[in-house]
């Protein structure tokens, strides 16, 4: 398979112009330091399985798309949960309800 690289322009320049540093190193350079002081919320986009399929869809979710999320991330996400304490557990993607799983989301 092969793949392309795809330059977003704008006005004819580069939209998304290639950086000689990370962001990271920039931060750093400018004397700032990015960190969370606490989660308050886990976002978990279950999968793209969905009974409809809108134009507005972020994830492009619709009945004939089967991605869902495996059992194993499914455990991971409540093992961080608990480990963290997180409070809010936001579940998106497609309709969480469609999958079977979905109920070990909610104890």
């Amino acid at each position: 398979m092969q793949t392309a690289a795809i330059q977003i322009t704008r006005n004819g320049k580069p939209a998304l112009p290639n950086s000689p540093i990370s962001f990271n190193e920039k931060l750093k350079l400018s004397g700032l330091e990015l960190s969370a002081e606490t989660i308050d919320t886990l976002q978990v986009n279950v999968g793209k399985l969905c009974n409809q399929a809108c134009k507005h869809c972020h994830v492009d979710a619709s009945p004939k798309r089967t991605e869902i999320m495996s059992h194993e991330t499914v455990e991971a996400c409540l093992n961080i949960l608990r480990k963290y304490k997180i409070p809010t557990l936001d579940i998106t993607g497609g309709a969480p309800v469609n999958d079977s799983r979905f109920s070990l989301f909610c104890y």
